[in-house]
């Protein structure tokens, strides 16, 4: 026999089941910060980095994982490799004058104001977090700004000699005219980041002909375009805005319930930009030393809000956000073009003997420029578009995280090849790992099918002038 009654008290069971599970995913999904409270006590390791990536300052090696001089020779079968073609951001530096002078005013002040409230009734630090605080000096001055570190001295020597082991053939340990060009920005980091690269690819006799100052080409048409077109538009009344996302996203709920437990964490009451500036000092002094002790004041989950915040600045004002920044990536589309091409044409009328024998061109340039370049490859585009109210969703994977992709020192390769009847093909890598390119079937790209990219077509007659001017329409078709 049925039971009506029974059966609606099982419907209404189930119903109220589902909506309840339904409503703890939406909480856990609108509410994925939650801070933990602190009672004083130190963890077992209480050395242990809540974490390592900080944007654009994480050092290389936390990015990728390669912190080691070996690597295999990138090896095709049928496939002689001709070209490579590298363009690297200059590796770790000391922060800039203002971060310098807010660390040596405002850092020292909370620095005091922390051990002064270090008592068991107002604060909950580790006691050994509390001794390093106590010991914690200052040492960083003006002269030292945008100054390359011997860290990341060390994380390009690592990289160059990885990315020898790859392409024994292309970067050779000679040092002839023809073989190489290098080309870096008028700012000093690029050049000490192109001499660090190339002292540990080169004999020592070697190096010291690329010491040469001919060699070293500086250009920052070509490699620093940003900063270019940022003045062109300033000219015309279009100033450059900040990230409306990353301002929403830092005024927002998670943040403040951070900030708060924070506040109650150190035993003093601190703004969202005082406990900011101590997650740069923490960035920083990682990238330097491996260590700080400011780190040890967050957790994991503190961090990653912070992290977030910076991917939100730089996917809405540096990628694909912003047009016109996406747009300027044509310039080294266009250049790398060339390289292709003239060793293309080498080929194919049988310049074995040409005077012409490039074998690497080498970029050292900035961040701003690798994200351009990213965005013109069509990397890393996010759907739907990173936004502050979206954190929840990208949490734990997001296809553009700008630690992973533009840490210190990161670097875009394209290596070409010969590979018989077959024709040219082309290996792109991001940070020495092979990517597929949008518009390519393959990370392993026939050269036809590159040409036929989306971030080849759109380069097509590329005018930064253009791109540059307020009036640029960014649907009028190629650059």
């Amino acid at each position: 026999r049925r039971h009506p009654e029974r059966q609606a008290l099982n419907m209404r069971t189930v119903l109220m089941t589902v909506a309840a599970i339904l409503a703890l995913t939406v909480g856990a999904k609108g509410d994925c910060y939650r801070p933990r409270e602190w009672n004083g006590r130190c963890s077992r390791d209480p050395y242990r980095l809540p974490s390592t990536l900080f944007g654009t300052k994480t050092t290389y090696p936390h990015a990728t994982g390669l912190d080691s001089k070996r690597a295999r020779r990138v090896y095709v079968r049928g496939c002689t490799p001709l070209l490579l073609m590298l363009v690297m951001r200059h590796t770790t530096r000391y922060p800039g004058k203002k971060d310098i002078i807010k660390f040596s005013t405002r850092l020292t002040e909370l620095r005091s104001e922390i051990l002064n409230a270090s008592r068991p009734t107002s604060a909950h630090l580790c006691k050994d977090h509390i001794k390093l605080l106590k010991k914690w000096k200052y040492t960083w001055n003006v002269s030292d700004e945008y100054q390359v570190t011997k860290s990341g001295i060390k994380d390009t020597a690592r990289i160059a000699a990885r990315l020898q082991q790859m392409f024994p053939s292309l970067l050779r340990d000679r040092f002839e005219e023809d073989w190489y060009t290098v080309t870096a920005t008028t700012k000093v980091r690029t050049q000490d980041t192109a001499n660090a690269f190339l002292k540990e690819v080169l004999k020592k006799k070697e190096f010291r002909k690329f010491e040469n100052p001919k060699y070293l080409q500086l250009n920052d048409s070509l490699l620093g375009f940003d900063s270019i077109c940022e003045e062109r538009l300033k000219k015309q009344g279009v100033n450059k805005t900040e990230s409306k996302q990353e301002k929403a996203f830092l005024s927002g709920v998670q943040v403040s319930k951070m900030v708060e437990a924070f506040s109650r964490r150190i035993g003093v009451n601190v703004s969202a930009g005082d406990v900011k500036l101590m997650a740069k000092i923490c960035s920083f002094e990682v990238a330097h030393y491996g260590w700080s002790l400011f780190c040890y004041l967050f957790d994991r989950e503190d961090l990653d809000l912070f992290e977030y915040a910076d991917d939100l600045d730089d996917y809405e004002k540096d990628v694909y956000g912003n047009e016109r920044s996406v747009a300027m990536g044509c310039v080294l589309v266009d250049e790398l073009l060339d390289k292709i091409r003239e060793k293309v044409q080498e080929r194919v009328t049988g310049g074995h003997h040409a005077k012409r024998r490039l074998r690497s061109a080498l970029y050292f340039t900035h961040a701003p420029v690798i994200k351009s370049l990213i965005g013109k490859l069509g990397l890393g585009r996010t759907e739907p578009p990173l936004r502050a109210d979206n954190y929840c969703d990208y949490k734990y994977y997001r296809p553009w995280r700008s630690s992973h992709m533009v840490p210190f020192t990161a670097n875009i390769a394209m290596a070409l090849f010969e590979c018989g009847h077959q024709g040219f093909y082309v290996l792109p890598l991001l940070n020495e790992k092979a990517i597929r390119l949008p518009g390519c079937r393959n990370e392993f790209c026939p050269l036809s099918d590159f040409l036929r990219t989306r971030a080849v077509l759109s380069s097509r007659s590329c005018d930064l002038a253009k791109i540059c001017s307020k009036d640029w329409n960014p649907n009028a078709g190629p650059e």
